[in-house]
């Protein structure tokens, strides 16, 4: 059975294969795929394993993904408090490159910082370089509830390079993010968290500075700045 035409605008240089006044055709059948969210989720029928390769068309990993993924956009952008976050799990749990897009975008840039700081949990447990690129770009997030979930994923995955980024939240303007950066670089160890630390014996705030030597005492490390 081909699958339906779908009647939508395209704009492409090509004009040999569509035009702005209708489809443009993809390779193996006549069904297109218009970049439109908004058209997909209008209860279109289309049909998987084509072949796509006009410019215009979506070449997809699978229709239930583009479909789905589109759908958690909108409930991002839309829903309640509950839907959001339950979206940010279901996000979490497809596992593909679309939704890897859609989690980062509902870490950076959605309006609820709930949805923002459960997004970086998420975030953090997946555990790639694209994610830990994100979760940097987090720390500047203009609630602190949401940096404080970052420290806690950069704790978790560990190494040097979180510990490296972990240095931007030694001087955050929250004195008890700061606190926990100190400790989470206690949990990370290794030579460059000890040179934070030490730095963060000068810091302004006694609990932050008593933070410090309680760690580096643990490390077995000076408390020299």
């Amino acid at each position: 059975m081909l699958c339906p035409r779908v009647e939508a605008p395209f704009a492409t240089a090509d004009s040999s294969r569509g035009s702005a006044d209708g489809p443009l055709p993809c390779k193996g059948d006549s069904t297109v795929f218009p970049q439109s969210i908004a058209a997909i989720l209008a209860g279109m029928t289309l049909c998987a394993g084509l072949d796509v390769a006009a410019p215009s068309c979506f070449h997809v990993e699978s229709i239930d993904d583009m479909t789905t993924v589109a759908r958690l956009r909108l409930v991002l952008a839309d829903g309640d408090a509950k839907a959001r976050l339950e979206a940010v799990s279901e996000l979490a749990v497809l596992d593909t490159a679309r939704a890897a897009e859609a989690l980062a975008a509902a870490a950076l840039s959605n309006e609820s910082s709930a949805v923002r700081e459960e997004a970086v949990y998420e975030l953090g447990e997946a555990g790639d370089e694209n994610a830990f690129a994100i979760l940097e770009q987090a720390l500047e997030d203009p609630d602190p509830g949401v940096r404080e979930a970052v420290v806690e994923a950069f704790a978790d995955r560990g190494g040097d390079d979180s510990a490296w980024a972990l240095a931007t939240a030694l001087h955050d303007e929250d004195a008890s993010l700061r606190e926990q950066a100190v400790l989470a670089l206690g949990e990370i160890g290794g030579e460059i968290a000890v040179v934070l630390v030490q730095r963060a014996l000068g810091d302004e705030l006694s609990s932050v500075r008593e933070a410090a030597r309680e760690v580096l005492d643990e490390l077995g490390e000076p408390q020299v700045r």
